[in-house]
């Protein structure tokens, strides 16, 4: 079993959360007794719904419908209020900070492109685009000598993408947070 596979079976445990009055579930995640990771993952009610009747119809079909559950940071406000006492792991410093919101911005750029269609929207889309466009460059800029070469022109790339019409949406933000994950674990 993967460790995908090991996280479908524990969203899949969750499921029973759809039934009730919240929007979200967040899952947050011990590697310590009483230390919490500094990453959880944010799970929509509708996610939830969606994998149960995908898993117990076993109906395929429902499984575009999925997007994934957005990894979120554990805050202190986030833990203060649980009964236990919980600390949260310091991130170590790898480099790689501010690389997903590189990945957030492409995200938005994407999505406003998808969005804002009308006549109308020219000229906000116009100017939200240069602000999304500019901002990506800033962090670009800054991260450029303090990860891997290879990594570096692999982000380039696919903002560089993006900019000339590539779509970069759930499926490409998640692949992309994934990428960097793996990147950053090892």
């Amino acid at each position: 079993m993967t460790d995908s596979d090991k996280l479908m079976h524990l969203l899949y445990l969750c499921t029973p959360f759809a039934e009730l009055e919240y929007d979200y579930l967040l899952l947050l995640f011990c590697n310590k007794p009483n230390v919490l990771i500094p990453s959880g993952l944010k799970i929509p009610k509708n996610f939830l719904g969606t994998l149960k009747q995908c898993v117990e119809n076993d109906d395929e079909s429902l499984v575009d419908e999925l997007g994934l559950p957005f990894p979120i940071e554990v805050t202190s406000q986030i833990v203060d209020c649980f009964a236990n006492v919980y600390d949260v792991e310091k991130p170590a410093v790898t480099g790689y900070e501010n690389v997903d919101r590189v990945g957030e911005l492409l995200w938005a750029f994407s999505k406003s492109r998808q969005v804002l269609t009308n006549y109308q929207d020219e000229a906000y889309f116009i100017s939200i685009e240069k602000k999304y466009k500019d901002e990506i460059l800033k962090l670009l800029s800054d991260i450029s000598d303090k990860i891997v070469d290879e990594h570096f022109t692999e982000i380039s790339n696919i903002c560089k993408a993006v900019f000339e019409g590539d779509e970069f949406l759930d499926v490409e933000l998640n692949a992309f947070y994934n990428n960097l994950n793996s990147l950053c674990l090892n």
